[in-house]
């Protein structure tokens, strides 16, 4: 079955990628996002492969807000991970792109007011994993803020600090594009008057799900 969406994440995957987005539906004057009880319905096309993540070659070409068109083989659910799908790996096209517009994203974030994935801090342990039911959000952050830390391996890791629903989060930054960006030019965001944020709850890691900044989107 073919399937629509918008690109809202294209970020770092056990050295491949994840790509995922809300749900499309072809209109005549463009496209409209497909919403279940008022709630943008996400999708992210997942491989064979253990984790899911998607060759880069597949997806290099993809931006942030492209319309993407995939055929879904099958559905498969993991658990808080609802939002995956199989894919055709051959039939994989950007067929049109979303304007960079305030009231279209605004249009496209999650309406919860609470936090995210059910806590304040940076990752959902394992004991309450099963009480989520997804793991991908598009929000509107206030105070963004990007800086760099030197992990325990000794890899540089990009992350941001961010309010929310009145509470700051500090989560890592897999968005590759972006990462690239700011690297290039550190003023990258001095003027940006619009921010929205995908936030990816991740894999399993120690008993901890990690929650990640897998899209940047900034006007």
């Amino acid at each position: 079955m073919k399937r629509l969406f918008v690109c809202l994440a294209n970020s770092k995957k056990y050295s491949e990628r994840c790509i995922a987005g809300i749900e499309l539906q072809r209109m005549r004057t463009g496209f409209r996002a497909i919403r279940n009880n008022d709630a943008p319905v996400w999708i992210r096309p997942v491989s064979h492969q253990e984790y899911g993540e998607v060759d880069s070659h597949l997806v290099d070409h993809i931006d942030l807000l492209d319309v993407v068109e995939i055929t879904v083989t099958s559905p498969m659910p993991q658990g808080y991970q609802s939002e995956n799908c199989l894919f055709l790996e051959e039939v994989l096209q950007v067929v049109g792109k979303v304007p960079l517009q305030e009231n279209i994203l605004d249009r496209l974030c999650s309406q919860q007011t609470g936090m995210l994935f059910g806590n304040r801090g940076k990752a959902v342990h394992s004991e309450k994993i099963n009480e989520l039911n997804h793991s991908l959000i598009l929000i509107k952050p206030q105070e963004f803020g990007v800086y760099t830390i030197m992990t325990n391996r000794n890899k540089e890791q990009m992350r941001a600090s961010f309010v929310f629903a009145e509470t700051t989060y500090d989560l890592p930054i897999t968005d590759i594009e972006f990462e690239q960006e700011y690297y290039k030019n550190k003023q990258l965001l001095n003027g940006v008057q619009n921010m929205y944020l995908t936030i990816s709850l991740g894999a399993e890691h120690n008993d901890w799900y990690s929650k990640l900044i897998a899209g940047v989107i900034y006007f």
